[in-house]
């Protein structure tokens, strides 16, 4: 079966054939079994599909689809906006626990310097040396 008459065949039906290609494609069709078969197959998918496709929408379908979209854009909005909200106290939460701590650090533990303030203390020489340490013992 050649390309040009499947071209051809298929052409047929969406869109009207002169004259002269309707006769070719009418030789084809006689000459060719296998172009034969082809026509009844698109046939028989042509009228499958037109039995099982819906024929036309349902009465005020765009405003439903419409009125969908901006309920979704809605709930997506409010979800965003308690979501805002939660993570908002959070973070004032969160401003006040480090203000409470620097204060400790501040007015509690007498640390001045940020490192003091917002690392741990520094050990002094002689608390390093006077830690038991495995290395630092005698072995008998």
């Amino acid at each position: 079966m050649k390309s040009r008459w499947l071209d051809l065949l298929y052409r047929s039906f969406d869109a009207r054939l002169s004259e002269a290609e309707q006769q070719r494609l009418e030789d084809a069709l006689k000459a060719d079994p296998e172009l034969r078969d082809e026509r009844q197959r698109v046939l028989e998918v042509r009228r499958l599909l037109q039995e099982h496709a819906p024929q036309r929408f349902s009465p005020f379908f765009a405003a439903r689809v419409l009125h969908r979209i901006r309920e979704q854009r809605r709930q997506s909005e409010d979800f965003l906006g308690a979501l805002q909200w939660a993570f908002r106290r959070l973070a004032v939460a969160g401003v006040l626990a480090l203000l409470l701590l620097i204060a400790n650090q501040v007015f509690v533990q007498k640390q001045r310097s940020l490192s003091s303030i917002f690392g741990p203390p520094q050990p002094t020489l002689e608390e390093t040396l006077a830690l038991n340490h495995p290395l630092m013992e005698e072995t008998p």
